[in-house]
């Protein structure tokens, strides 16, 4: 073959012209093999375990500006979302709220109304100041600064305060604690109506025909410091239901609980520390579980949760047909009857029993009994690290 080449094809391959040429047709060839199996590749296996190759620094190489704003967008969405094998996503903003207790804010109706910061945080240090020393009367064992977590001044001039230690928020919950003056203005404090968790007791299984005002008056016979008492939702049928009692005092509570049983118009009731359910948020727009109002992408506009229609104008929904939008049963589209909501639910529990690390050290959650798996069959989730019985 050399003796039938010319002399420009032998100068050709003496030089690697040729072997070049086809190193160059391959690696061609190459480069497009490889560029459509990555348009065949399924966004599943992009992501997947053979993605690190190919993924660098954010960006897909050697791709278009498109390709690289979809990637971004689809890493923030895996940062943001737990996969869960199904179409709904459970995010870490779902499982922080499911795990958080929600203090509601205290509210100090100030005359004359305050129009600025520095009134605002005069009067927050003379309050923080006038408690300080009955304070750590009530609590010898607090060893900690004495400060709110956050205030601002509202719309119609008076002090909201969000409280998260739990021994200052059931403090600041008895009215006569608060002074009536402070610098030259009158407060009128709104406390919550409900204590925490660690507060809170459960009497089980009592008969309807006891009342409240009868439960009522039998503790206050043996406790100073009942809080409230009301039903549990949920809780009742029947014959019975489950009445929550909220005491001010650690030490009566601490009693209460550990006592039991009580004994009520000749009963004998079980006794149980309360313990709150995963808590899910729902969408003010379409309602559905997992995101908020602000991040949503599913409507324009806000939907109605009894019949799913336009809710612009809200006189047309007073008396509308109640119809779940999600799953067309008889009921609203937030209730936890509905197939949507509980399926979310249920896989937000299990996501939380996955991940106990994620939880607070001081939060101890109630699984319902429709959510406990047949290989276990445990009533609470709570961080193994951190707590300790």
């Amino acid at each position: 073959q050399y003796n039938e080449m010319s002399n420009s094809e032998k100068d050709r391959l003496c030089d690697g012209l040729n072997f070049q040429l086809t190193l160059d047709r391959f690696n061609q060839q190459r480069s497009r093999s490889t560029t459509l199996k990555r348009i065949a590749t399924s966004e599943g296996q992009r992501f997947g375990e053979n993605s690190d190759d190919e993924y660098i620094n954010g960006q897909w190489q050697n791709n278009n500006n498109q390709r690289r704003q979809q990637l971004s967008s689809n890493t923030d969405k895996n940062d943001r979302n737990i996969s869960n094998g199904n179409s709904l996503q459970i995010s870490k903003h779902a499982l922080n709220y499911a795990s958080e207790y929600h203090y509601a804010p205290f509210k100090l109706e100030c005359h004359p109304k305050l129009i600025d910061k520095k009134q605002g945080q005069k009067l927050i240090m003379n309050l923080i100041k006038s408690i300080k020393s009955d304070f750590i009367t009530q609590n010898p064992k607090f060893n900690k600064i004495i400060l709110f977590d956050l205030w601002w001044i509202d719309s119609n001039g008076d002090l909201q305060i969000i409280i998260k230690t739990t021994e200052l928020y059931v403090y600041l919950c008895k009215t006569e604690r608060y002074p009536k003056e402070l610098n030259g203005i009158k407060i009128i404090p709104h406390h919550p109506s409900h204590l925490p968790p660690q507060h809170t007791v459960i009497i089980k299984w009592v008969h309807h025909s006891i009342s409240n005002d009868d439960i009522k008056e039998v503790l206050n016979s043996k406790y100073e410091s009942i809080f409230s008492i009301g039903e549990m939702i949920g809780s009742i049928n029947d014959k019975t239901r489950h009445v929550k009692i909220e005491l001010l005092s650690k030490n009566e509570y601490n009693s209460l609980l550990n006592g039991g049983k009580i004994s009520l118009f000749g009963h004998l009731f079980d006794v149980d520390e309360f313990l709150p359910a995963p808590k899910v948020f729902i969408c003010g727009r379409c309602n559905q579980p997992g995101h908020t109002k602000k991040t949503c992408c599913n409507s324009s506009y806000d939907l109605c949760r009894r019949c799913g229609g336009d809710r612009t104008n809200s006189e047309q929904h007073k008396d509308c047909q109640i119809k779940c939008h999600h799953c067309g049963g008889e009921h609203v589209s937030t209730d936890y009857k509905c197939k949507l909501i509980d399926n979310y639910r249920r896989q937000l529990i299990d996501e939380l029993k996955k991940h106990r690390e994620r939880l607070p050290p001081d939060t101890h959650l109630f699984i319902p009994s429709e959510y406990r798996s047949q290989n276990d069959k445990s009533k609470s989730i709570y961080n193994h690290e951190v707590y300790e019985y």
